[in-house]
């Protein structure tokens, strides 16, 4: 999680027009979400930045100007899959019914290294710098 997350953090230090050949578009949920398109209550724009992971594809992931990225964020993604079919697995043999029960219901979000229905969503939230001019 740590090396993914300092990799997040050098994505945001890249100049915005590298972030922007990675920007999230249309109806795909995959790519970068520069801070201000999403609005916390529907009004307040969010100050954070975010980049959600819904392919492996190499194509779609900040692999040259970050390397190692895809390589970390494809092991986390396997990590993550295999948690998942731990715990439905878990899931299954506490209701007494087939281990396999909840893994076959969900195969669609576990198989292969593609697009499917599940996001990994990594967060930057910037510092909070504090006014220090004293107005008394």
């Amino acid at each position: 999680m740590k090396t993914a997350w300092d990799h997040l953090d050098d994505f945001v230090d890249l100049p915005n027009d590298v972030r922007e050949l990675y920007i999230r578009t249309g109806d795909d949920n995959h790519g970068y979400v520069r801070p201000g398109v999403e609005r916390f209550d529907g009004k307040t724009p969010e100050l954070r930045h975010a980049f959600n992971i819904c392919t492996l594809n190499a194509t779609n992931l900040p692999e040259e100007p970050l390397p190692g990225f895809a390589e970390h964020i494809s092991s986390l993604a396997q990590d993550f899959k295999a948690l998942s079919r731990f715990i439905l697995q878990a899931l299954a043999v506490s209701l007494d019914i087939p281990q396999s029960f909840f893994l076959e219901k969900h195969s669609h979000m576990l198989s292969g290294d593609h697009d499917n229905e599940s996001t990994l969503r990594l967060l930057y939230y910037p510092p909070i710098i504090e006014d220090t001019d004293d107005k008394n």
